[in-house]
């Protein structure tokens, strides 16, 4: 029996290799001729496979004849061929033009071959810069261009952003490179309004561009490269091709949202042992130790009858360099009420707030919506764009709304004529800018060096509002008494000294 299952077995196999096919043939090169060693050619759907020999020729066993050859070279279109009844099979590959003949624009918007240019120049595909949806397009380049350093003046909803290649080329001019979208040139520019007392960061001018709408952007380092574009282009040209109609044939749709949530990552650590004042973090405690007349009454008793005019002395300093927090202390302070029957202030505790920065700010939310409509005939073509996007930012009462329109079309008027035509359109609105700079209006200037660590920020923010009597004069609710409108409080000037902008943009261009 067990004989019998060894000659079954061995019947079986020697089938299988009788029943196999043979098939050989050559593969060459479609453009020189010239035979292609090293090929890969393989059953698909299977491991079974070879490479062709010097000569370019291949031998390969299949097992029906529906199996099907794949051919495959480094820098060739892959091929696929049925056996069918064919035991010899040559075939001729063609390069792949889009891998080995990179094309990118170049000035005045010219496709050129990348190994044909004689100067510096690197490509960054649209896709890398939209899929972020960022605000802002000129930071969304950061990390994605060799000897480039972008900068952002700050996370704040509408902040600038600038960029250099190859370092800072000039002591007092702009170092930035020139923007040309679809052959409009911008110089990007920053906008900003600075006196005495406020510091605005109203953006820069390549903030307007649509991201969603860019299908390419080149990007021209020497002088070489940017010489058609004068003497604006000293620093180097950005160059952005935005999509077209063109390879969408009939009407096309494409929608795109998204949203994001931005928090404050990184703060200066602060100390929370002293707090608000100037007269050493030791002053009560060695006037309670040094007076014989305080032999015999604790530190709360004497607090209690000396605290109050001293909270009133501690809360004309606006550093904090004051008497030690959460040693049970009582003082006379921002968040003391008044008696109703005597109308004395009730001390309250002298106590830290660690979180009281942190908490100023809030969850920033970004929404970003993009829809476009694209067709393409025999003769014309053409793509409309919409976006809308919404950011809050984390400063309490700051936010940006910003339109994009966009068209762009061309028309076929004969062989050796055609007109497009790109337009472009920016509604750009602020409600209110966060402030910058040394502002006392920048709540950033007030908690890095001006900020009591005893300072409940939550409590600010319910009394911003109110109207209090100091030294006999009205003022707005603050966290110090003295120099009121020096440090105010962060949320009055967030939600009452607030600094709004509107800016319409259009630009493009007609060419023939």
């Amino acid at each position: 029996m067990r004989k019998t299952v060894i000659i079954i077995t061995l019947l079986m196999c020697s089938l299988q290799l009788f029943s196999q096919i043979s098939i050989k043939g050559k593969v060459t090169d479609r453009t020189t001729g010239e035979s292609l060693p090293g090929a890969t050619v393989s059953i698909e759907g299977t491991t079974t496979g070879t490479t062709t020999n010097l000569d370019g020729m291949y031998t390969i066993s299949a097992n029906s004849d529906t199996d099907v050859l794949v051919f495959s070279f480094v820098g060739y279109l892959t091929q696929k061929r049925t056996i069918g009844q064919q035991r010899e099979i040559n075939i001729v590959l063609e390069e792949d033009v889009t891998e080995l003949e990179e094309v990118v624009v170049t000035a005045l918007g010219i496709k050129r071959e990348k190994k044909a240019l004689g100067y510096a120049v690197q490509d960054v595909k649209g896709d890398e810069i939209s899929e972020t949806n960022p605000a802002n397009i000129v930071s969304a380049l950061s990390g994605r261009i060799a000897g480039a350093h972008v900068v952002t003046s700050s996370g704040q909803v509408g902040a600038s952003s600038t960029i250099q290649i190859r370092g800072n080329k000039s002591l007092t001019g702009s170092a930035q490179p020139l923007f040309v979208v679809d052959g409009t040139p911008i110089m990007n520019g920053i906008s900003s309004a600075r006196s005495s007392s406020t510091s605005t960061d109203f953006g820069n001018a390549a903030m307007d561009i649509d991201p969603s709408n860019v299908e390419s952007i080149s990007i021209l380092k020497g002088p070489s490269a940017s010489a058609l574009y004068g003497s604006r282009a000293a620093n180097g040209v950005i160059l952005i091709t935005t999509k077209k109609g063109a390879g969408q044939k009939g009407l096309g749709v494409e929608f795109s949202t998204s949203l994001a949530f931005d928090n404050v990552y990184l703060l200066p650590n602060y100390q929370d042992e002293y707090g608000q004042g100037m007269d050493g973090s030791e002053y009560l405690y060695n006037i309670w130790e040094e007076s014989p007349r305080n032999q015999g009454k604790s530190y709360q008793e004497f607090s209690d009858v000396r605290g109050f005019q001293w909270g009133i002395r501690q809360m004309k300093a606006d550093e904090s360099w004051g008497v030690r927090l959460n040693a049970g202390l009582n003082v006379a302070q921002m968040d003391s009420p008044t008696d109703p029957v005597t109308g004395d202030v009730i001390q309250t505790p002298w106590v830290s707030y660690p979180n009281n920065v942190i908490d100023f700010y809030e969850t920033g939310i970004s929404s970003v919506n993009n829809l476009a409509l694209t067709t393409q005939g025999e003769k014309a073509s053409g793509r409309f764009t919409m976006g809308y996007s919404k950011q809050k930012g984390s400063s309490p009462n700051t936010d940006q709304s910003k339109i994009n329109l966009g068209i762009n079309t061309g028309i076929k008027l004969s062989e050796k004529l055609s007109v497009d035509v790109n337009v472009n359109y920016t509604n750009l609105k602020n409600d209110n800018l966060p402030q910058t700079g040394n502002s006392m209006r920048n709540p950033l200037l007030e908690f890095n060096g001006w900020f009591g660590r005893q300072v409940d920020t939550k409590y600010l923010k319910e009394h911003y509002d109110d109207i209090v009597v100091d030294e006999g004069k009205e003022k707005a609710f603050n966290w110090m008494m003295g120099y009121p409108s020096q440090h105010p409080n962060p949320y009055w000037n967030s939600y009452k000294n607030t600094m709004s902008r509107g800016r319409n943009r259009l630009y493009g261009n007609v060419s023939i």
